[in-house]
């Protein structure tokens, strides 16, 4: 392990901003320059499990920083684990298999330039879109009505507002954002009931609310159901909706505050659906009768989960 204290007064060149690192700080993380630097790599590198303890001693105008050298996959593990928070499994496993495209020379700098990445390139962006585009959509639904609003919705998910292979949960201390009290779900699901037979908005429906309530598991349970439908044919696209469908199922069980064997009949009505599913037949207007048919009782099933829920949660 090693043990770090930097005196902030003679270590920190007042000047030039100029910071002494250790080097064993420095193998780890190689871009530090300034305090502020050190301060946000220690931040990063604890995320890793490099880094276990800091600790700025104001009295004293000291930093400690406490750390070890564990082997490698230690820290794969460290930083799948928090990858997991933002994607489902399968999605956070990606870090193993696509950690040598990163530059570094050792494993332990491509973590970090791993970890970056994803700070850079995912949670700051997602967060300040959704937060923006989901404050506009809701002012449209309180001033102009459901239509208008729609069509907003439709836009914004259409043009950027959602990837299908990522579902960060990013939490909002905005209020305009989705509520967690579920109110706006509801809402949400009301809005769209006339627009459910279009199976890949559901699908992107699922996602908008999905990155608040990542554990609803009537939300999950839907999202797999919308890709299944869609017939897909790659191992990652079957594999994605059945992460979705066994996730949802999972967090049923654990929430219990319905019996969830109503909708596993329907799941299994669904299954065969799938297996009976023709693509050449595709834009055949039975079929997307059928599908809406299935859709709708999914969003009764959610609204009568959800009213279960506020029953027995929110006395």
């Amino acid at each position: 392990g090693f043990l770090f204290e930097l005196n902030l007064l003679s270590d920190v060149f007042v000047d030039s901003q100029g910071v002494y690192v250790p080097g064993a700080l420095r193998k780890m993380y190689k871009e530090i320059y300034t305090l502020n630097d050190l301060l946000i790599a220690v931040l990063r590198l604890q995320v890793l499990g490099m880094v276990q303890t800091f600790f700025i001693d104001k009295k004293n105008n000291k930093l400690i920083i406490s750390g070890k050298t564990e082997k490698p996959e230690n820290y794969f593990v460290n930083l799948y684990a928090y990858l997991s928070r933002y994607f489902l499994p399968f999605q956070a496993g990606e870090v193993f298999r696509n950690i040598e495209k990163y530059p570094g020379k050792s494993i332990y700098e491509k973590l970090v330039y791993y970890l970056i990445d994803f700070i850079y390139n995912h949670t700051f962006a997602f967060k300040v879109e959704q937060i923006k585009q989901m404050e506009r959509f809701m002012d449209l639904y309180d001033k102009q009505g459901a239509a208008e609003a729609n069509t907003y919705l439709i836009a914004a998910l259409k043009a950027k507002f959602v990837h299908r292979k990522m579902h960060p949960n990013l939490d909002s201390d905005t209020d305009g954002f989705i509520h967690s009290n579920f109110e706006t779900v509801l809402k949400y699901f009301d809005i769209m009931g006339g627009k459910l037979f279009e199976i890949k908005h559901l699908s992107l429906s699922c996602d908008v609310l999905l990155r608040n309530h990542s554990q609803n598991p009537v939300l999950l349970l839907i999202k797999a159901a919308s890709l299944l439908v869609q017939n897909p044919t790659s191992d990652l696209e079957i594999e994605q909706a059945l992460s979705f469908f066994f996730e949802g199922i999972k967090r049923m069980k654990a929430a219990e505050p319905i019996s969830i064997e109503d909708f596993s009949e329907r799941i299994e009505r669904y299954f065969e659906k799938i297996n009976q599913y023709n693509p050449e037949f595709e834009k055949n207007l039975q079929e997307l009768v059928e599908i809406r048919m299935i859709s709708q009782q999914l969003a009764e099933f959610n609204a009568s989960f959800l009213e279960n829920y506020n029953k027995q949660y929110t006395k």
